[in-house]
Order: C-alpha cells, then structure tokens, then sequence
C-alpha cells in the first residue's frame, strides 16, 4: 500500500505542474482481488464532451493520453460527474470513504487525502456502526446543528450509510 500511495503522490506533482490550483480528494479502495485503485475528484481542466451512456473516440483518447504521461499504474476513466448525474459529491466520496473504514484491517492507515488548497477540507470525526437511531447521534455531537441528512445504500448486500452534514454551534457569550 506505501507504494501505491507514493506513486499516488507522485501523480499528483505532475498535475500540480499542468494546472496551477489544483484541488483534490483521493479516497483509496481495494478490489474483490486485493488491488488499489483509487478514486479522485479534482478540478483538473480536461478539454472533451463526456457523455453518461457512451465514451466517444476523442473522449477514449484523452483517456489514453493522459495514463501514458500522468499513471501508467492501471487504467484511468474519466467522468464529469455533473454529466453523469453524480451531483451529489459528498454521496460519492463518503460511500467509498465508509466502506474501507469498516474494515477492521484498514484501522488507523489513511484511506483517503486533500490537496492544500482544498476549500472546506473534509472532517472525519467518528465512524458509528452499531448505532440504532438518529437521535443516538444527535446526543453525541449536541454542540453541532444539521445542515442536510440522508441515508444512501452501499452496495448490494443492504449496507446503509447515514450521512450528516453539521456546522459546530456558534458559543453564545
């Protein structure tokens, strides 16, 4: 896994030279076989139309180009997430994110990353797994208020992830 991870750091050295910047997150999954692969969400400039259902030629290309000079570690696929659908980027991130977490074999190693300059950098705060309902929650982080809730399926083995967003309360004087 250090290994992946350096060239993973490497990877991004080279786009920080194309594109002065450069914002990321990086969450890191393994495979049913055991491989990395990561997923990454930046706002790297790429020049092609993407389309939901079917890669054109150029777009297939672009995708050629860009493992020959950036990743030459496995095959890359890139997506415009809001031509995909996908506007729910936290839903995203946090469904891959959560799955690696739980295992207990990945406890205490970084499964995931931000450049410097990331706006808003995600926090993790605690991974709840026996939790029986929202107001258990609630009770845990009292100092917070919710912004936005939903719970998403993870996978196809009926695994749900409950997702909060919360601001810390302001301190009254």
């Amino acid at each position: 896994m250090e290994d992946s991870k350096k060239q993973l750091a490497y990877f991004f050295t080279k786009l920080r030279r194309k594109q002065e910047g450069l914002k990321y997150i990086w969450v890191l999954e393994f495979q049913g076989n055991g491989n990395i692969h990561y997923h990454i969400l930046t706002n790297l400039k790429i020049d092609i139309d993407t389309n939901r259902y079917r890669k054109s030629e150029r777009h297939k290309e672009v995708e050629r180009e860009f493992s020959d000079k950036y990743w030459k570690h496995g095959f890359v696929d890139i997506r415009d997430l809001k031509a995909e659908g996908n506007t729910n980027v936290a839903k995203y991130l946090t469904a891959y994110i959560t799955k690696d977490m739980m295992d207990k074999e990945m406890n205490g190693k970084r499964i995931f990353g931000y450049s410097k300059s990331t706006a808003d950098k995600p926090i993790v705060t605690k991974i709840l797994q026996e939790v029986k309902d929202q107001q258990e929650i609630l009770k845990l982080f009292e100092e917070y208020d919710i912004n936005f809730t939903n719970s998403y399926s993870i996978g196809s083995f009926g695994d749900k992830m409950n997702y909060f967003d919360m601001v810390k309360k302001e301190k009254k004087e």
